[in-house]
């Protein structure tokens, strides 16, 4: 059935395409090496502004000119093109060099993922049915490209004629480029004999139609879920918007008199955070629980069977490759790198996380016994008393409108490194929604363009994110979007934000700032394209100011009488992290021990893929309350995306941004000099030396878990 690789298909091969040229998207730079391979034929994607944009034949990003009926004639010349130069670099004559192989692939590869990354950075924010429908046809050209680059063993061999010999110099980028186009290029097969190419291209496909089945699986199984109530006294405790919506949600399904609830994200945990009925949350969250291995009604197929048949085939892939397991090729390409490395952060972590998590449960289950509710605290318990132990949103929602929000996270950035943005209302836009910025550094550079859009609206993707509409090596500069859903009652009312989306605000603009203060002339090296568990480190570090004591004294005014908050609501949202800090640091050490043991030790010959979770929790003595699938999204992390094994990298680079971030702002106070030398040796170096050698020398120190345990108030 077609249907069934649309959604993740397209975005496991664009992946693929993007991993194996180190997102090429990021190389706009006119090259004269490459002048006359491929170059364009007239006529090619005339009048067409998605491949204008992807190839820089337009000094602005025609945003308001790119529609759906562009993106596969952009593509099918895009693919073209970039088949012709790596085919033109595969011919070339030995000797090889670093120039026409390494920097040669780079530029190769761009006009495809150029496309590629646009085609995806506007169907996320436009979204609509005829955007949705090209994902299958995009995949498809992205598979066959994918497929002829494996054809072409011999780029490998040309790379490893090129290789110099000795230690990497640790600043020099050519050779960085070298190793790393060497390392990707190996880790997709093209080191391989031709009869194990042919299996790795075939389990890649396998892999990425199972993973399609599984996340099918569960969007069916969350969508044919509806608990129907007849009284809405039996909502109470929820907020008014999620009463509505439980209203609303029973007349799409056709009951006009009744309230439903359902496994979609916002309803499941409307019930979760807010409803006093335990019995209540013990049915969503069972509910939601079942999905993740097939049993529950709607699932296609055996969901046990897809988990297992997935472990195996990762297995299979990693040993190819010469790994032991998937776990290992999994930290052969990050920063970590070592289980030993690691396993060291682990073990301080999880002595202080046991002793807080025993105090979290003995107050919860006072609390329980105060209220006549028998048990120990079980996994939907876990959103309620948290909820009831932080601030009430509603309160200081008004605090936080979006427009000074805003404004306050362009004021970190100047306060931090000079960096100022101006409105830019000339700048094209996709949708009226959407603000274009024009960024500037100190001494009056021009850095980029950064558009915001963040209002939800019908048809854009859930969630926020940070996209690249234009890389930082196109003569213009590079072009970024940092998107979200916040929502508004009409075009009237200001738009105000709880805590949470004050922090997704700083987050994404976090990202968008790393791309902007890469210093790296070699486009590949620039950020975003660092290892997978450091990349969130700028973002994490910039999001920790959103909340912070010293930042919300100086930004955060009542929307109408422009009162600051008052001391105790200041403490109470500077505790975010610490409600729950052992429970929700021990829920996520459970999740990091699951995904580990499935990809390290196997368990394949389980016919119980949840097997290895009980035995895991006998083992380690979790708590009744602590579940992995709370971290792990019902195991759609594992199981649902390219590859699993990846849970680690949320508290990795979270330990490392609370320990950059107790050097910029040590005792509350921003130190300036230290922000600059955050920016001049973890920013602007992006990925042209190793990820770990810019953190030695901006630390001057490996990572220390305990500003991270001081955080969640399990140190002293």
């Amino acid at each position: 059935m077609p249907g069934l690789k649309i959604t993740l298909s397209a975005l496991l091969l664009a992946l693929v395409v993007l991993l194996i040229f180190q997102w090429s998207a990021r190389d706009g730079e006119p090259d004269h090496l490459h002048r006359n391979i491929g170059a364009p034929s007239v006529g090619l994607g005339e009048d067409n502004a998605l491949l204008d944009a992807a190839l820089d034949r337009t000094r602005h990003l025609p945003l308001d000119r790119i529609g759906h009926e562009q993106v596969l004639p952009a593509m099918s010349a895009a693919v073209s093109l970039s088949r012709n130069r790596i085919d033109a670099v595969a011919r070339e004559s030995d000797p090889a060099s670093w120039a026409d192989t390494a920097r040669a692939l780079e530029h190769a590869g761009q006009p495809v993922a150029r496309a590629s990354a646009l085609f995806h950075a506007l169907k996320q924010l436009n979204g609509d049915l005829a955007w949705r429908e090209l994902e299958a046809p995009v995949a498809e050209l992205l598979n066959d490209y994918a497929l002829h680059v494996r054809r072409h063993p011999d780029l490998l061999f040309r790379l490893r004629s090129t290789r110099t010999a000795g230690p990497l110099t640790p600043d020099s980028e050519e050779q960085r480029l070298n190793e790393l186009t060497y390392l990707r290029l190996s880790d997709h097969g093209l080191g391989l004999d031709a009869d194990q190419r042919e299996g790795f291209s075939r389990n890649e496909q396998t892999l990425s139609e199972l993973a399609d089945l599984f996340r099918l699986n569960l969007r069916q199984s969350t969508g044919r879920y509806e608990l129907l109530l007849a009284s809405r006294r039996q909502l109470d405790g929820l907020p008014p918007n999620a009463i509505a919506r439980a209203r609303r949600d029973a007349s799409v399904r056709g009951h006009e008199q009744s309230w439903a609830l359902t496994l979609g994200t916002h309803s499941r945990f409307d019930v979760l955070r807010f409803s006093p009925d335990r019995e209540l949350r013990r049915t969503i969250y069972t509910a939601w629980e079942r999905r993740a291995a097939g049993r529950s009604h709607g699932s296609r197929g055996n969901q046990a069977e897809l988990m297992r048949r997935i472990l195996e085939l990762r297995t299979e892939q990693a040993v190819l490759l010469g790994h032991t397991d998937h776990w290992q090729r999994v930290l052969a390409h990050g920063s970590v790198r070592s289980s030993s490395r690691l396993q060291s952060i682990l073990d301080v972590i999880i002595e202080a996380a046991r002793a807080g998590a025993e105090r979290e449960i003995a107050a919860i289950t006072d609390h329980l016994r105060a209220t006549g509710q028998a048990g120990p605290p079980q996994p939907w318990d876990w959103w309620y008393y948290r909820e009831r132990s932080g601030v009430d949103v509603e309160a200081v929602s008004e605090w936080f409108e979006l427009e000074s929000v805003r404004d306050s996270a362009f004021a970190l950035a100047e306060v931090l490194w000079g960096v100022s943005f101006s409105p830019a209302p000339d700048l094209p836009v996709w949708h009226a929604d959407a603000e274009a910025f024009v960024v500037d550094d100190v001494n009056g550079q021009r850095l980029g363009v950064v558009y915001l859009d963040l209002i939800n609206r019908r048809g854009k993707s859930g969630g926020a994110w940070m996209s690249i509409l234009r890389p930082a090596s196109a003569p213009a500069g590079p072009v970024v979007v940092a998107a979200a859903n916040f929502e508004t009652r009409s075009t009237h009312d200001p738009i105000l934000l709880t805590p949470h989306q004050v922090e997704t605000v700083y987050h994404e603009l976090g990202h968008a700032l790393h791309v902007l203060l890469s210093e790296v002339d070699r486009p590949s090296l620039t950020a975003p394209r660092l290892a997978d568990d450091f990349v969130e480190v700028p973002a994490l570090i910039f999001e920790r100011f959103a909340l912070h004591p010293m930042w919300l004294a100086r930004h955060a005014r009542h929307f109408q009488s422009d009162r600051p908050l008052r001391p105790d609501q200041i403490a109470q949202l500077a505790s975010g992290r610490s409600r729950l800090g052992g429970l929700d640091t021990l829920q996520l050490l459970s999740a990091i021990a699951l995904d580990r043991a499935w990809h390290q030790t196997g368990f394949l010959e389980m016919d119980d893929p949840e097997a290895i979770e009980r035995e895991l929790r006998q083992r380690n003595q979790w708590p009744a309350i602590i579940t992995p699938r709370a971290v792990l999204g019902d195991y759609s992390e594992l199981f649902a995306q390219a590859r699993g094994g990846t849970s680690y990298r949320r508290l990795w680079a979270d330990v490392l941004a609370a320990d950059a971030f107790a050097a910029v702002a040590p005792n509350g106070i921003i130190d300036r000099e230290r922000a600059l030398a955050l920016r001049r040796e973890l920013l602007a170096p992006a990925n042209r030396r190793d990820p770990m050698l810019s953190w030695q020398r901006f630390r001057g120190r490996p990572p220390d878990p305990i500003h991270w345990l001081r955080e969640r108030e399990l140190a002293d």
